[in-house]
């Protein structure tokens, strides 16, 4: 990371600090399976009686 921070400052760019990221696995998870849907929720039928 001091790379980085001596490349930027090189530019004129300060850097104060740097704090690496990680994606947690349950994170991974939900990314790749966000379209498969077991169960949705349906809004429920307007009752006869309600309109």
């Amino acid at each position: 990371m001091d790379a980085i921070a001596a490349a930027a400052l090189a530019d004129g760019v300060l850097l104060t600090e740097l704090t690496p990221l990680h994606d947690s696995l349950e994170d991974a998870y939900l990314a790749l399976t966000r379209d498969d849907v077991e169960y949705s929720a349906q809004p429920a039928p307007i009752s006869k009686a309600l309109r």
